[in-house]
């Protein structure tokens, strides 16, 4: 049976909180008695979990994390925050009985550091745990186990550990420390991992060897058998994929001026891992793990510099060859191809719909999302790019989008109901479309059940029956909602009382010249000429693009389509 896959990478070991402390003199020690100034204390959130689980998850990926932290107000200040990068945090487990592990980091003028180590609860990982979370493992692509060293509790596990893991077919990486010196039990355990990657200094204390050509054939020797390189600072990194192959990764120069080097190595795990998750070419993913830690070495602290996978790319140069994600849309009975930026996915997209799913998680049940626009803004298929890429695993909480063009009145009602438009009565089907042509009454009977939790349904609208079509949606019980309408965010009578059952509001707009020709192409396709679509877009719908640019409630965010049909973020 095909495994069904849930996360990307689980990381597990090591987290900490880092209170960064300096500048100090490193080379000297510290004399006694004396007072020594620094600048103010930083708190930041470190540990591999921390670092290469925030590097793997700005680059796209579906990031879990497992261990241990203590019974103390550290580890909530650590959960919130992995959890607002939309880390998987239900692997985390008090511990009974020790502290959350904290690390005081020494800085001095050159951005080098030493580190003064408390390894508390983190420390305490086990078999039992990891044992008892195996299908965790078998849900993820790879398992990134940190540090070799440091996780006292398990290192004569770990062969049988990874082997383990290995069993489940997920893939297994493992980080070191400066601590893990010895060949054993690391000997054991490199038969067992598809990827390990010490730094020169850490390679040198476990090999005994000066060059890390040398390094990387003592480790094949004992049994490794996966993908092999050495970390070289700023000389990049030396790769083996395979035995008796090498080459050589340049480092890439930082985008902002140096800050610290804390996290690097971490993050360039991260960036690893996320390049061959990804179906990059090894040499690709090393570009892209090298860039990952020259982000991260531009800011200071462990995770503050990092970026999305498309900056980072940008930054590795590695050609992007998927510079559009295309989707199929049924429209009015048609399939419609739609093509979607890959920046803008990385930018935009998938931080707006994991926003959402932190929303959704700390809220419980629906999550209701109002998506307001002027006709023609494609608000259909921004919904639809949203489901796919939940479905596609970006986020674990389930997006439904729900339209409210199913609230319309039947064609029967509107033929026989009447309006004055310019001094002409017409029926209301001759301004169809417009805020008097829904049934408002009903939209807010079924919003306000949808609210409440208790099963629902909801209308859509077919563009070939030109008509609603009741029921036709079964309304799920927990996740994100999102109604997507033109007048959902209207600050009039009726329309106005809806706005208390959303917990988010975003608006999307742009030139009216992009909305007409949108608006037009959707009239033909449901049967119009190209003469009737303008004049129906004349007398309708260019009102209410008017509409509803005037009368907008205030929102929590704002998309601005441009000339070129690329959205961004305005507020």
């Amino acid at each position: 049976m095909e495994r069904q896959i849930e996360f990307d990478c689980v990381v597990c070991g090591i987290t900490t909180v880092d209170l960064i402390l300096g500048p100090a003199i490193l080379d000297e020690p510290l004399e006694k008695g004396a007072l020594h100034y620094i600048d103010p204390v930083q708190t930041i959130i470190g540990g591999i979990t921390s670092n290469s689980g925030t590097a793997l998850a700005r680059l796209g990926m579906r990031t879990a994390v497992l261990g241990y932290l203590g019974n103390d107000i550290w580890a909530e200040i650590i959960r919130e925050r992995l959890l607002t990068e939309g880390i998987d945090c239900s692997g985390l487990i008090t511990h009974p009985e020790m502290s959350t592990s904290i690390t005081g980091i020494i800085v001095d003028h050159q951005n080098d550091h030493a580190m003064l180590c408390n390894p508390g609860a983190s420390s305490q990982l086990n078999r039992n745990l990891i044992m008892g979370q195996i299908e965790m493992f078998a849900r993820s692509r790879w398992a990134l186990f940190g540090y070799y060293g440091l996780l006292i509790e398990l290192m004569d596990d770990l062969p049988f550990v990874m082997k383990q893991i290995k069993n489940t077919g997920c893939l297994t990486a493992m980080d070191t420390d400066n601590s893990g010196i010895s060949m054993e039990p690391l000997g054991r355990i490199l038969p067992h991992l598809d990827l390990y990657f010490p730094n020169e200094i850490q390679g040198k204390m476990q090999t005994g060897e000066d060059i890390p050509e040398k390094m990387i054939n003592a480790y094949r020797n004992v049994g490794a058998t996966g993908i092999l390189g050495i970390k070289l600072g700023p000389d990049g990194a030396l790769i083996s994929p395979q035995k008796g192959k090498f080459f050589k990764v340049t480092a890439i120069e930082p985008p902002e001026k140096l800050k610290d080097t804390l996290g690097a190595g971490d993050s360039f795990f991260g960036g690893l891992i996320a390049g061959l998750v990804r179906g990059l070419s090894i040499e690709d993913a090393g570009r892209l793990a090298a860039a990952t830690g020259a982000c991260n070495v531009s800011a200071a602290g462990g995770t503050a510099g990092l970026r999305n996978y498309y900056e980072t790319a940008m930054l590795a140069g590695i050609s992007n060859q998927n510079a559009n994600i295309s989707l199929s849309l049924n429209l009015a009975g048609e399939e419609t191809d739609l093509a979607f930026r890959q920046e803008e996915i990385e930018i935009l997209h998938i931080p707006l719909i994991k926003e959402m799913a932190l929303m959704q998680k700390e809220l419980g049940g629906r999550l209701i999302v109002f998506l307001a626009g002027p006709p023609g803004s494609g608000k259909t298929a921004l919904t639809a790019l949203w489901e796919d890429l939940t479905k596609k695993g970006i986020i674990d909480v389930p997006l439904q989008p729900l339209p409210m063009d199913g609230f319309h009145y039947t064609n029967d009602f509107l033929d026989q109901k009447k309006i004055m438009v310019n001094g002409r009565e017409l029926p209301l089907r001759k301004i169809k479309g417009s805020p008097e042509t829904f049934n408002l009454k009903e939209i807010q009977s079924r919003l306000s059940e949808v609210r409440s939790g208790k099963p629902s349904y909801w209308p859509v609208y077919d563009r070939q029956l030109h008509d609603p079509v009741t029921d036709a949606i079964t309304v799920i019980d927990n996740g994100i909602l999102v109604l997507e309408g033109n007048y959902l965010l209207l600050d009039e009578i009726g329309w106005r009382e809806l706005h208390r059952h959303a917990d988010k509001l975003i608006f999307i707009n742009g030139p009216e010249s992009i909305m007409r020709k949108n608006v037009v192409k959707r009239h033909q396709r449901g049967g119009l000429s190209l003469e009737e679509s303008n004049i129906r877009y004349n007398l309708v719908d260019h009102k209410n693009y008017k509409l509803v640019n005037t009368s907008l409630k205030e929102v929590n965010t704002i998309l601005q389509i441009d000339e070129n049909c690329n959205i961004r973020l305005v507020s």
